[in-house]
Protein backbone atom coordinates (compact mmCIF):
# COMPACT_ATOMS: atom_id res chain seq x y z
CA UNK A 1 0.00 0.00 0.00
CA UNK A 2 1.60 3.63 -0.77
CA UNK A 3 1.59 6.34 1.89
CA UNK A 4 -1.24 8.29 0.13
CA UNK A 5 -3.64 5.45 0.20
CA UNK A 6 -3.27 4.76 4.30
CA UNK A 7 -2.99 7.94 5.24
CA UNK A 8 -6.89 8.42 3.75
CA UNK A 9 -7.45 5.92 6.57
CA UNK A 10 -9.23 7.73 9.58
CA UNK A 11 -7.82 5.79 12.52
CA UNK A 12 -4.02 5.50 11.22
CA UNK A 13 -3.89 9.74 10.82
CA UNK A 14 -5.67 9.89 14.13
CA UNK A 15 -2.74 7.47 15.75
CA UNK A 16 -0.55 9.66 13.96
CA UNK A 17 -1.30 12.79 15.17
CA UNK A 18 -2.08 11.58 18.79
CA UNK A 19 1.04 9.90 19.19
CA UNK A 20 3.89 10.91 16.14
CA UNK A 21 6.76 10.15 18.29
CA UNK A 22 5.82 6.36 18.91
CA UNK A 23 3.96 6.03 15.93
CA UNK A 24 4.20 3.04 13.79
CA UNK A 25 2.09 1.59 10.53
CA UNK A 26 0.54 -1.55 11.08
CA UNK A 27 -0.36 -2.52 7.86
CA UNK A 28 2.51 -2.75 5.19
CA UNK A 29 3.44 0.27 3.23
CA UNK A 30 6.09 1.43 0.75
CA UNK A 31 7.40 4.40 0.24
CA UNK A 32 9.10 6.28 -2.59
CA UNK A 33 12.32 7.76 -1.44
CA UNK A 34 14.60 9.76 -3.66
CA UNK A 35 18.16 11.47 -2.83
CA UNK A 36 20.90 12.61 -4.86
CA UNK A 37 24.59 11.83 -4.65
CA UNK A 38 26.37 14.35 -2.06
CA UNK A 39 29.23 13.41 -0.05
CA UNK A 40 29.82 12.73 3.10
CA UNK A 41 25.81 12.79 3.51
CA UNK A 42 24.61 10.64 0.89
CA UNK A 43 26.62 8.81 -1.38
CA UNK A 44 25.09 6.76 -4.93
CA UNK A 45 27.55 4.42 -6.39
CA UNK A 46 26.33 3.26 -10.45
CA UNK A 47 25.90 -0.81 -10.55
CA UNK A 48 26.98 -3.20 -13.13
CA UNK A 49 23.26 -3.20 -14.29
CA UNK A 50 22.11 -0.33 -16.62
CA UNK A 51 19.91 1.76 -13.29
CA UNK A 52 21.09 0.20 -10.70
CA UNK A 53 22.84 1.49 -7.68
CA UNK A 54 23.56 1.33 -4.24
CA UNK A 55 23.08 4.25 -1.68
CA UNK A 56 25.24 4.74 1.55
CA UNK A 57 25.66 6.69 4.08
CA UNK A 58 24.27 8.88 7.00
CA UNK A 59 21.07 9.69 5.77
CA UNK A 60 20.72 6.44 4.54
CA UNK A 61 21.39 5.22 7.78
CA UNK A 62 18.46 7.63 9.21
CA UNK A 63 16.07 6.26 6.59
CA UNK A 64 16.91 2.71 7.89
CA UNK A 65 16.99 3.72 11.25
CA UNK A 66 12.75 5.37 10.41
CA UNK A 67 12.01 2.28 8.56
CA UNK A 68 12.40 0.03 11.41
CA UNK A 69 11.30 2.75 13.29
CA UNK A 70 7.65 3.20 12.37
CA UNK A 71 7.56 -0.47 10.20
CA UNK A 72 7.79 0.42 6.20
CA UNK A 73 9.39 -0.80 3.47
CA UNK A 74 10.79 1.84 0.99
CA UNK A 75 11.83 2.13 -2.90
CA UNK A 76 14.93 4.64 -3.78
CA UNK A 77 14.85 6.20 -7.10
CA UNK A 78 16.90 9.33 -8.22
CA UNK A 79 16.07 12.95 -9.74
CA UNK A 80 16.03 12.53 -13.45
CA UNK A 81 17.49 15.80 -13.51
CA UNK A 82 19.90 15.41 -10.42
CA UNK A 83 19.00 18.78 -9.39
CA UNK A 84 17.75 19.40 -5.56
CA UNK A 85 14.93 21.46 -6.38
CA UNK A 86 14.55 25.27 -7.91
CA UNK A 87 11.04 26.50 -9.13
CA UNK A 88 10.12 26.46 -12.61
CA UNK A 89 8.46 29.58 -14.07
CA UNK A 90 5.22 27.74 -15.32
CA UNK A 91 5.07 27.28 -11.21
CA UNK A 92 6.30 23.60 -10.79
CA UNK A 93 9.89 22.12 -9.44
CA UNK A 94 12.83 20.52 -11.04
CA UNK A 95 15.42 18.00 -9.28
CA UNK A 96 14.01 16.08 -6.06
CA UNK A 97 11.70 18.75 -4.37
CA UNK A 98 9.90 18.16 -7.91
CA UNK A 99 9.21 15.20 -7.40
CA UNK A 100 7.41 15.58 -3.59
CA UNK A 101 5.50 18.23 -5.52
CA UNK A 102 4.76 16.24 -8.48
CA UNK A 103 3.83 13.39 -5.75
CA UNK A 104 6.16 11.43 -7.32
CA UNK A 105 7.78 10.46 -4.23
CA UNK A 106 7.27 10.38 -0.39
CA UNK A 107 10.59 11.43 1.26
CA UNK A 108 13.88 13.31 -0.06
CA UNK A 109 16.61 12.37 1.51
CA UNK A 110 19.05 15.50 2.43
CA UNK A 111 19.94 17.55 4.20
CA UNK A 112 17.86 20.45 2.38
CA UNK A 113 18.68 23.97 2.51
CA UNK A 114 15.41 25.72 3.99
CA UNK A 115 13.82 28.30 1.64
CA UNK A 116 10.62 30.07 1.99
CA UNK A 117 9.55 28.72 -1.87
CA UNK A 118 10.49 25.21 -0.55
CA UNK A 119 8.54 25.36 2.70
CA UNK A 120 5.79 25.92 -0.07
CA UNK A 121 6.22 23.38 -2.14
CA UNK A 122 6.93 20.56 0.26
CA UNK A 123 6.91 19.53 3.92
CA UNK A 124 10.07 19.92 5.56
CA UNK A 125 11.29 18.43 9.47
CA UNK A 126 13.34 20.37 11.40
CA UNK A 127 17.02 21.68 10.76
CA UNK A 128 19.67 18.22 11.16
CA UNK A 129 22.22 19.76 9.89
CA UNK A 130 24.17 23.72 9.80
CA UNK A 131 26.85 24.59 6.96
CA UNK A 132 28.40 27.51 5.40
CA UNK A 133 29.28 28.77 1.93
CA UNK A 134 32.78 29.57 1.17
CA UNK A 135 34.90 30.46 -1.76
CA UNK A 136 37.81 27.82 -3.85
CA UNK A 137 39.92 29.78 -5.40
CA UNK A 138 43.49 29.12 -6.91
CA UNK A 139 46.54 31.11 -5.23
CA UNK A 140 49.01 33.13 -7.52
CA UNK A 141 51.62 31.96 -9.00
CA UNK A 142 55.62 32.21 -7.36
CA UNK A 143 56.48 35.75 -8.33
CA UNK A 144 60.04 37.21 -8.27
CA UNK A 145 60.70 40.75 -7.32
CA UNK A 146 63.21 42.51 -9.36
CA UNK A 147 63.41 45.18 -6.56
CA UNK A 148 63.90 42.30 -3.97
CA UNK A 149 67.12 43.69 -3.06
CA UNK A 150 65.75 46.33 -1.28
CA UNK A 151 63.28 44.55 0.97
CA UNK A 152 65.58 44.45 3.92
CA UNK A 153 65.83 48.00 3.90
CA UNK A 154 62.95 50.06 5.22
CA UNK A 155 62.49 53.71 5.42
CA UNK A 156 63.58 53.70 8.54
CA UNK A 157 66.75 51.82 7.86
CA UNK A 158 67.75 53.96 5.01
CA UNK A 159 67.15 57.13 7.14
CA UNK A 160 69.29 56.05 9.82
CA UNK A 161 72.01 55.25 7.40
CA UNK A 162 71.52 58.79 5.76
CA UNK A 163 71.71 60.55 9.33
CA UNK A 164 74.87 58.48 9.54
CA UNK A 165 76.53 59.45 7.20
CA UNK A 166 75.61 63.11 7.47
CA UNK A 167 76.74 63.19 11.47
CA UNK A 168 80.43 61.24 9.99
CA UNK A 169 80.98 64.04 7.57
CA UNK A 170 79.97 66.23 10.30
CA UNK A 171 82.32 65.16 13.04
CA UNK A 172 85.11 64.77 10.52
CA UNK A 173 85.18 68.47 9.82
CA UNK A 174 84.51 69.29 13.52
CA UNK A 175 87.79 67.33 14.17
CA UNK A 176 89.83 69.21 11.83
CA UNK A 177 89.80 66.30 9.34
CA UNK A 178 92.24 67.72 5.77
CA UNK A 179 92.17 65.84 2.55
CA UNK A 180 94.34 66.46 -0.15
CA UNK A 181 91.40 66.63 -2.52
CA UNK A 182 90.39 70.18 -2.05
CA UNK A 183 88.25 72.39 0.53
CA UNK A 184 84.86 73.50 1.93
CA UNK A 185 82.55 71.33 -0.51
CA UNK A 186 85.20 69.46 -2.79
CA UNK A 187 85.79 67.80 0.79
CA UNK A 188 82.84 66.98 2.19
CA UNK A 189 81.92 65.31 -0.60
CA UNK A 190 85.07 63.26 -0.54
CA UNK A 191 84.62 62.36 2.96
CA UNK A 192 81.49 61.05 2.05
CA UNK A 193 82.20 59.38 -0.88
CA UNK A 194 84.49 57.25 1.53
CA UNK A 195 82.00 56.58 3.87
CA UNK A 196 79.74 54.85 1.03
CA UNK A 197 83.15 53.29 -0.19
CA UNK A 198 83.27 51.75 3.35
CA UNK A 199 79.84 51.22 3.40
CA UNK A 200 79.76 49.30 0.09
CA UNK A 201 82.78 47.10 1.16
CA UNK A 202 85.45 48.71 -2.01
CA UNK A 203 88.10 49.69 1.03
CA UNK A 204 89.70 52.77 2.33
CA UNK A 205 91.98 55.38 2.17
CA UNK A 206 94.59 54.92 4.79
CA UNK A 207 96.55 58.23 4.80
CA UNK A 208 93.48 59.74 7.83
CA UNK A 209 96.55 61.08 10.63
CA UNK A 210 94.50 62.78 13.56
CA UNK A 211 93.51 60.18 16.10
CA UNK A 212 90.20 61.72 16.75
CA UNK A 213 89.60 61.55 13.08
CA UNK A 214 90.50 57.62 12.93
CA UNK A 215 88.18 56.80 16.02
CA UNK A 216 84.76 58.51 14.11
CA UNK A 217 86.42 56.46 10.65
CA UNK A 218 86.82 53.26 13.21
CA UNK A 219 83.15 53.66 14.32
CA UNK A 220 81.70 53.82 10.75
CA UNK A 221 83.64 50.80 9.69
CA UNK A 222 82.01 49.16 12.58
CA UNK A 223 78.80 50.67 11.87
CA UNK A 224 78.88 49.96 7.74
CA UNK A 225 80.11 46.34 9.06
CA UNK A 226 77.10 45.23 11.38
CA UNK A 227 74.40 47.05 8.13
CA UNK A 228 76.18 45.17 5.91
CA UNK A 229 75.99 41.76 7.33
CA UNK A 230 72.44 42.32 8.94
CA UNK A 231 71.50 43.29 5.06
CA UNK A 232 73.31 40.15 3.59
CA UNK A 233 71.19 37.78 5.96
CA UNK A 234 68.18 39.06 5.92
CA UNK A 235 68.45 39.36 1.92
CA UNK A 236 68.85 35.93 2.21
CA UNK A 237 66.43 34.73 3.96
CA UNK A 238 63.87 37.17 2.02
CA UNK A 239 65.11 35.90 -1.18
CA UNK A 240 64.39 31.87 0.07
CA UNK A 241 60.92 32.44 0.21
CA UNK A 242 58.56 32.49 -2.24
CA UNK A 243 56.24 35.19 -2.84
CA UNK A 244 53.15 33.47 -3.94
CA UNK A 245 49.67 36.47 -4.29
CA UNK A 246 46.54 35.56 -2.97
CA UNK A 247 43.81 37.20 -5.22
CA UNK A 248 40.75 35.95 -3.87
CA UNK A 249 39.77 36.47 -0.08
CA UNK A 250 36.42 37.25 -0.22
CA UNK A 251 33.37 37.85 -2.55
CA UNK A 252 34.50 41.74 -2.98
CA UNK A 253 37.22 40.36 -4.85
CA UNK A 254 35.14 38.33 -6.89
CA UNK A 255 33.34 40.83 -8.29
CA UNK A 256 36.07 43.71 -8.90
CA UNK A 257 37.63 40.98 -10.54
CA UNK A 258 37.49 41.28 -14.70
CA UNK A 259 38.31 38.09 -15.02
CA UNK A 260 37.20 35.43 -12.71
CA UNK A 261 34.24 33.18 -13.47
CA UNK A 262 31.92 31.41 -10.46
CA UNK A 263 31.34 27.98 -10.58
CA UNK A 264 28.29 26.47 -8.59
CA UNK A 265 25.89 23.97 -8.15
CA UNK A 266 22.39 24.33 -10.61
CA UNK A 267 19.15 24.89 -9.26
CA UNK A 268 20.37 24.74 -5.11
CA UNK A 269 18.96 26.40 -2.07
CA UNK A 270 22.14 28.82 -2.83
CA UNK A 271 21.27 29.78 -6.39
CA UNK A 272 18.02 31.26 -5.21
CA UNK A 273 19.43 33.08 -1.99
CA UNK A 274 21.68 34.53 -4.32
CA UNK A 275 18.66 35.27 -6.64
CA UNK A 276 16.50 37.17 -3.89
CA UNK A 277 18.14 38.27 -1.41
CA UNK A 278 18.61 41.61 -0.37
CA UNK A 279 22.49 41.37 -0.21
CA UNK A 280 23.87 44.12 -2.99
CA UNK A 281 27.49 41.75 -2.70
CA UNK A 282 25.12 38.54 -3.28
CA UNK A 283 23.24 39.95 -5.96
CA UNK A 284 26.21 41.26 -8.12
CA UNK A 285 27.23 37.56 -8.24
CA UNK A 286 23.84 36.38 -9.44
CA UNK A 287 24.08 39.33 -12.21
CA UNK A 288 26.90 36.78 -13.32
CA UNK A 289 24.69 34.36 -15.32
CA UNK A 290 24.00 37.14 -17.68
CA UNK A 291 27.55 38.17 -18.87
CA UNK A 292 28.95 34.60 -18.93
CA UNK A 293 30.82 34.61 -15.32
CA UNK A 294 28.54 31.87 -14.38
CA UNK A 295 29.20 28.32 -14.80
CA UNK A 296 26.47 25.36 -13.25
CA UNK A 297 27.89 21.88 -12.53
CA UNK A 298 26.93 19.31 -10.77
CA UNK A 299 28.82 18.50 -7.41
CA UNK A 300 30.73 15.56 -9.01
CA UNK A 301 32.75 17.73 -11.79
CA UNK A 302 33.94 19.64 -8.73
CA UNK A 303 36.57 17.62 -8.37
CA UNK A 304 37.73 18.03 -11.98
CA UNK A 305 37.05 21.75 -12.18
CA UNK A 306 38.73 22.34 -9.07
CA UNK A 307 42.34 21.01 -10.76
CA UNK A 308 42.51 22.33 -14.07
CA UNK A 309 39.77 25.92 -14.01
CA UNK A 310 40.64 26.81 -10.32
CA UNK A 311 43.73 26.26 -9.39
CA UNK A 312 45.63 26.24 -12.57
CA UNK A 313 43.47 29.06 -14.06
CA UNK A 314 41.49 32.15 -12.95
CA UNK A 315 37.63 30.58 -11.46
CA UNK A 316 36.64 30.16 -8.51
CA UNK A 317 33.69 27.97 -6.79
CA UNK A 318 31.59 28.74 -4.61
CA UNK A 319 30.05 25.88 -2.46
CA UNK A 320 29.45 24.58 1.23
CA UNK A 321 32.40 24.26 3.55
CA UNK A 322 31.71 20.60 3.93
CA UNK A 323 31.85 20.21 0.24
CA UNK A 324 35.26 21.71 0.48
CA UNK A 325 36.85 19.92 2.85
CA UNK A 326 35.82 16.27 0.79
CA UNK A 327 37.67 17.98 -2.58
CA UNK A 328 39.96 18.92 -0.27
CA UNK A 329 40.82 15.49 1.33
CA UNK A 330 40.28 13.46 -1.83
CA UNK A 331 43.02 16.06 -3.75
CA UNK A 332 45.56 15.28 -0.74
CA UNK A 333 44.85 11.89 -1.14
CA UNK A 334 45.37 11.61 -5.16
CA UNK A 335 48.59 14.05 -5.20
CA UNK A 336 50.03 14.77 -1.79
CA UNK A 337 49.29 18.28 -2.07
CA UNK A 338 48.14 20.12 1.31
CA UNK A 339 45.58 23.22 1.39
CA UNK A 340 45.94 26.33 3.44
CA UNK A 341 42.46 26.46 4.24
CA UNK A 342 41.18 30.15 5.49
CA UNK A 343 37.54 31.08 6.42
CA UNK A 344 35.91 34.27 7.60
CA UNK A 345 33.33 34.41 10.34
CA UNK A 346 30.44 35.66 7.89
CA UNK A 347 30.00 32.72 6.88
CA UNK A 348 31.20 33.51 2.94
CA UNK A 349 35.01 32.60 3.56
CA UNK A 350 37.27 31.23 1.22
CA UNK A 351 39.47 28.77 0.85
CA UNK A 352 42.48 28.85 -0.70
CA UNK A 353 44.52 25.85 -2.55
Amino acid sequence: MSLNDILKKPDVLLRLKKHPETFRFTEPVSLVVTGGHWPPHLLITEGEERGSFTVEGPMFSLLETLAEAMNFSYTLTRPPDGYWGAPLENGSWTGMVGQIYRKEADLALGPFALTEARAEAADMTKAVFFDKLCIIAGRGRPESDPWGFLLPLTPSVWLALLLAMLLTCASFTALGERSADGTGLLRALGVLFMHVRALLQQGLRSDVRPARARLVVGGWLLAAMLVTWSYSGNLASLLTVRHLAQPIQELRDVVESEDTVVIMEPDTAFTELFAKTESAILRQIDAFKHINRMKYFPFEYFYDLMDVEVRRGDDVIITTVVSADLLFAEFFTNTGDVFIILRNTDGYGSDRI
